[in-house]
């Protein structure tokens, strides 16, 4: 089984130096487990883990904040299930098209589409046309997420935490609390996730 990974943009006025006072930013009501599903995990060993992490991470760019947006979905991204079915009756109605025009009658046109010019075109410039849509509205979405979060995050020690990145054979409920725990609620953050 490969569960997702999850990375986590996080903002600190200041790098914690003490599992303490990492402890009172994290669980600032004395939190002593998290319980996102039907486990739980003592925040002692939350804390731990991302201490651990703090001790060896450094402070993210703007640039990798974008490159860590691109590679996942996050909050306001939008979701093209909808249009990928528009998109698809789309292509089916200019195979469909081409079929008459040249009398074929095949269910795998990918097989012989290419052997014609005009169908070829078509098909290839409407995937074009749909894929220059989905990436300009993921990056308006993610321009907006960043200029929201920018403000909150300005003057602040931005760090990035990746959780469940290894493929595993059965689930982590640790990981699983990392990345769905809501650990970093009380503090500025993104959330990316990863499939």
């Amino acid at each position: 089984m490969n569960t997702s990974s999850v990375s986590f943009i996080v903002a600190f006025e200041r790098i914690p130096t003490s599992k303490d006072e990492l402890q009172k930013l994290l669980f600032p009501c004395g939190e002593e487990f998290v319980s996102p599903f039907d486990y739980s995990v003592s925040t002692e060993l939350i804390i731990e883990r991302v201490f651990d992490d703090i001790s060896n991470a450094e402070v993210v760019t703007e640039e990798k904040i974008f490159e860590v947006l691109d590679k996942g979905y996050f909050d306001g991204r939008p979701d093209f299930y909808a249009d990928y079915y528009q998109h698809h009756k789309l292509l089916k109605s200019i195979d469909n098209k081409y079929q008459k025009k040249y009398k074929i009658i095949s269910n795998d046109c990918y097989l012989i589409r290419d052997k014609f010019t005009d169908w070829q075109n078509e098909y290839q410039a409407a995937i074009d046309i749909f894929s220059t849509y989905c990436s300009h509205l993921t990056e308006v979405a993610k321009n907006n997420l960043w200029q929201t979060k920018k403000f909150e995050m300005r003057n602040k020690k931005i760090l990035l935490f990746e959780f469940g990145s290894e493929e595993k054979e059965e689930v982590d409920e640790f990981e699983e609390v990392l990345k769905h725990g809501k650990i970093f609620s009380a503090l500025p953050h993104i959330m990316v996730i990863h499939d």
